[in-house]
């Protein structure tokens, strides 16, 4: 700990910051090389991480567009999405509500053959693990 300048109780957390993973590995290597302990016993002395109960769903939006000039159309090529969200047992209710916002930002046009997909208003709780597809060919279309 005195190496990486941590204290013991940083080392033994559940925390996983990127600052912590090489001391850890340090020591769970030097624990194996020196002392006769097994992986599975030096694992229970280092990792105490706990991990709540989750769920995976997918649902399909629509995909909104902003700050699209007056005099212009833009159609989406999908015009859906799909996001895969993980959310905690205790936070399932959300996805029967309409707390996501998805959608492309016009003003990124220029010279461009795809429009990324963005997303606002994520709860606490929740994760996109994935959107698909997360690049949408599109039309604009002058009136």
């Amino acid at each position: 700990c005195k190496f990486f300048k941590i204290s013991k109780n940083e080392m033994l957390s559940s925390r996983r910051s990127r600052y912590l993973v090489r001391p850890r590995q340090t020591a769970i290597y030097l624990t194996k090389i020196l002392t006769s302990k097994s992986l599975p016993e030096i694992a229970n002395v280092f990792v105490d991480i706990k991990v709540g109960s989750y769920v995976e769903d997918n649902i399909l939006k629509k995909v909104s567009i902003r700050n699209l000039e007056a005099d212009y159309n833009l159609k989406l090529f999908p015009s859906n999405v799909v996001i895969t969200l993980r959310v905690s047992k205790e936070n399932f209710s959300l996805l029967e509500t309409d707390f996501l916002e998805i959608f492309v930002d016009a003003s990124r046009l220029m010279n461009q053959k795809y429009l990324d997909v963005k997303f606002e208003k994520l709860p606490n709780g929740v994760k996109i693990e994935r959107i698909y597809p997360n690049q949408l060919e599109y039309l604009l279309i002058k009136d």
